[in-house]
């Protein structure tokens, strides 16, 4: 092709043509098996050549270029003419589309700068560059193996995209040198400095091509007030046949280093690290941070990085005297309210409906409620996750409530549910949560009135198979039901006192509630992924006479287990 347009410009030039537009009126390649001119070319082959092409293509200075074609005209696998699309005659995307997606996405809004200088044949590279902002973007790849370029850079990272849009953070080494390996697909590097291309050789084979697994075992870390630091949990799993070289780094949002660790991990080996990370009496309330998994390369040059995002929630300094705050929440656009002593610090949200967020055990550093940060901004539109929520005729799951009093380790919220007045008053006394609802009806007539409570419990922190178990009292004593990994509803029956508990029989701690109140039906048991419900819910047909209230309590109780009896101490 390169020598195809030198012949064209050429002649285009001899008669004064040279300005016009060159437009491509027909380019593209056939996935056929039989009878392929372009030779063996497999869908990965493809995409891989499609993009080069467009390349060039744009490089040689063609206006506009028409792919052949989008979709496959027929279903005829020897017949080259219905293999041309990016999608197949069933309309099901070919790799292909995702390669040109990703095409477009990586070079749209860029200009074409300049080749890229030191490269050459078999290899091809191309810096583009933002016409606002002057970020660069090199693309390039080998017609013939892979290898591994040597770059360097100022700047402080490099994001990798591959020929799909996976991503991978390099990390440049002291003089700021990487490494990154390109070949038959196409590889695009992103930095806000300029990227040097050095050398290149051919790509070593690797022993293995699993990688190595990184995991956080807790993405929700509690810290203490009365603590310096915290500790994160890292799990690692190095499948090679060579030993690994880490470097563990956390970072906060504002890419402060707040902790890191040099980390061998032997061929084979699996393990866990505990990663010490300061922590400060006036850091915020909840935060989002970052382990970056630095990796060394195996040329010795640079790094590539992986990030696992995590969580601190830091609780409030307390004493015996229970204590009401009002703080604020990432990904909550209102504060919440903060009930808290040396035992519980729990979290309730007058804004959402008087929801609540968390029952945190400061002993074992646990929420007792199913809570994922991560989805806070976002939470109003799933409709059944996260939290304590609760409706009153339907409404008030995330409708704002008045707070009315808000001191000593209570809280108080009212609002409206059409005609009924609701009023929820929240105590904190020692382990204990007591909420008493009170709806009343201020009309003249008879209102029919639905009370519906949808919790969802991790007791201990998580929801564990085997070792996390639920008492229910029974009329012929206690039922004993070990933790369900699947998913739905467990018929539990009646019970025969207006009580349950969940035990994580791990770390030695109980989740009890006690429930009163007129017309509450019995409970339903519902599991989920890592954690269970036991919703409650006023019956059918149920109504609240004219002038008069409907009232009910509800007491979540966290117990420290001994190695006594613990049927014992939960029906204390």
């Amino acid at each position: 092709m390169y020598d195809n347009m030198r012949k064209i410009n050429s002649v285009l030039s001899r008669h004064g043509d040279q300005n016009k537009p060159i437009i491509s009126t027909e380019f593209g390649y056939t996935d056929a098996p039989v009878n392929n001119p372009s030779g063996k070319i497999t869908l990965q082959t493809q995409a891989q050549y499609l993009i080069r092409g467009l390349v060039i293509h744009h490089a040689l200075g063609f206006k506009r270029v028409f792919i052949y074609s989008f979709w496959d005209e027929g279903k005829d696998m020897n017949f080259t003419e219905h293999r041309f699309g990016m999608i197949d005659h069933d309309l099901q995307k070919k790799p292909s589309f995702f390669a040109v997606k990703t095409l477009i996405e990586q070079l749209g809004d860029y200009q074409l700068k300049a080749k890229m200088d030191n490269i050459s044949l078999p290899s091809i590279g191309y810096v583009y560059e933002h016409p606002t902002d002057g970020k660069q973007v090199h693309i390039l790849w080998d017609g013939t193996q892979p290898k591994t370029g040597v770059f360097q850079t100022t700047a402080r990272s490099v994001m990798q995209v591959d020929l799909f849009g996976n991503t991978t953070q390099l990390m440049p080494d002291d003089n700021g040198k990487f490494t990154a390996t390109f070949g038959h697909a196409p590889i695009y590097l992103h930095a806000d400095k300029p990227i040097t291309f050095i050398r290149s050789q051919i790509a070593k084979a690797q022993g293995s091509d699993a990688p190595l697994t990184v995991a956080l075992p807790n993405k929700q870390i509690i810290a203490l007030p009365e603590s310096s630091q915290t500790e994160l949990a890292v799990s690692l799993d190095n499948p090679q046949a060579q030993t690994i070289t880490l470097n563990l780094m956390v970072m906060d949002e504002q890419m402060n280093k707040l902790a890191q660790q040099q980390q061998v991990v032997k061929a084979g080996q699996q393990l866990t690290v505990k990663l010490p990370i300061p922590t400060q009496s006036d850091m915020p309330l909840l935060d989002k941070y970052t382990l970056n998994v630095i990796e060394q390369q195996a040329s010795g040059i640079g790094g590539k990085v992986s990030s696992y995002p995590f969580f601190i929630r830091r609780l409030q300094a307390a004493s015996h005297a229970p204590i009401t705050v009002q703080a604020d929440i990432k990904g909550l656009d209102q504060p919440v309210v903060i009930l808290c002593n040396d035992q519980l610090e729990v979290a309730i949200d007058a804004a959402k409906g008087g929801r609540l967020w968390e029952i945190i055990d400061r002993k074992t550093a646990s929420n007792q409620i199913h809570m994922d940060y991560a989805i806070l901004p976002n939470i109003t539109s799933i409709p059944f996750a996260f939290g304590i929520w609760d409706t009153f005729n339907g409404k008030l799951k995330n409708d704002p409530m008045q707070i009315t009093n808000a001191k000593d380790g209570k809280l108080t919220l009212t609002a409206k549910a059409k005609e009924l007045a609701v009023t929820q008053s929240w105590t904190l006394r020692d382990a204990s949560l007591i909420l008493n609802i009170k709806v009343h009806n201020p009309t003249n007539t008879s209102q029919k009135f639905s009370y519906k409570s949808h919790p969802e419990y991790t007791v201990g922190g998580t929801g564990d198979s085997v070792t996390d178990v639920l008492y229910l009292p029974k009329s012929d004593g206690l039922t004993k039901l070990p933790f369900w990994t699947g998913l739905g509803d467990k018929p539990i029956g009646d019970l025969s006192a207006n009580w349950w508990a969940a035990v994580d029989t791990q770390n030695n701690i109980a989740l009890k509630q006690t429930y009163t109140g007129k017309g509450l039906a019995q409970p339903r048991l519902w599991f989920g992924q890592g954690h269970y419900n036991v919703e409650l819910a006023t019956e059918r047909n149920f109504a609240i006479d004219a002038g008069q209230t409907w009232d009910a309590q509800f007491t979540w109780s966290v117990i420290q287990l001994t190695s006594g009896n613990i049927e014992q101490a939960l029906q204390n």
